[in-house]
């Protein structure tokens, strides 16, 4: 927002949800390139696309209580130029929900920040897997799985969630938990003469997804190995990731987005 003696104001929020952290909300205002003026610390109920807009309108509010003398919300909105996010799932569509919240016919602009090619192409890719897999009906296929799947959007399609499973699995980075296995891995590859690396797939908005599709599919068959040899690996990742194995779709996915990627 711009004021009309030319400051330019910014509205910077953020939320977090993690476990053992908590679940809030903190932000503040910049007027021109001084230093942060914070708001208060409010608790959230999560981060779904509706909790984000509400988020937002709650920032709004406060915006407007702390005005001298005091601003109706809507008022303020409509003196917002642009909302700047990253292109996680929950924050696409802010531009269009904000204004809902507040009874406006208005929609002002939104841009993605890192937003490339590459990123295009992991969600567009995505969608498609996805598309692929309802017409399938995946759900009868994972119907016969040993575990269910609690399949989390912003994996984007089965596909993604099973890249997302794998990579925690063998993943260094999360050594820490119980049931990764990268320890065990790496001890079976350097007994056999084997080699690969398998970095934390997170999700598509990164622009990792072909890259993570080639690691998987280049140590497929060391990984498979290494399963086939060592049935006590029976925790629900490992269990996941030996029931998509079996599914001839998900290697030939895997491979197109790799390819293209």
């Amino acid at each position: 927002t711009r004021s009309k003696d030319g400051a330019v104001i910014t509205h910077a929020s953020d939320s977090t949800t993690k476990k053992f952290v908590g679940k809030f909300n903190v932000s503040g205002i910049h007027i021109n390139k001084e230093s942060a003026l914070p708001l208060p610390t409010v608790p959230v109920a999560g981060e779904s696309r509706e909790d984000i807009a509400e988020q937002a309108a709650l920032g709004y509010q406060l915006l407007g209580d702390a005005c001298n003398p005091p601003k109706d919300p809507a008022e303020l909105y409509k003196e917002t130029n642009l909302h700047l996010t990253d292109s996680v799932f929950h924050n696409k569509f802010l531009a269009e929900d904000v204004p809902k919240l507040m009874n406006l016919d208005l929609e002002v602009g939104q841009v993605f920040c890192s937003t490339h090619t590459g990123l295009g192409f992991c969600r567009c890719m995505n969608n498609s897997i996805n598309s692929i897999e309802q017409s399938m009906g995946i759900k009868n296929v994972m119907e016969g799985f040993m575990v269910e799947i609690d399949f989390d959007k912003k994996n984007g399609s089965i596909v993604g969630q099973f890249v997302d499973a794998k990579t925690k699995l063998f993943s260094p980075d999360l050594t820490h938990k119980p049931w990764n296995r990268a320890h065990g891995s790496k001890r079976f590859c350097k007994e056999n003469g084997h080699h690969y690396e398998i970095f934390l797939y997170k999700d598509e908005r990164f622009g990792c997804f072909p890259k993570a599709c080639a690691v998987l599919l280049y140590s497929n068959d060391i990984i498979n190995e290494y399963l086939n040899l060592h049935p006590e690996v029976d925790n629900k990742l490992a269990c996941l990731v030996r029931d998509m194995e079996g599914q001839e779709y998900t290697m030939l996915a895997m491979a197109v987005v790799a390819a293209f990627g």
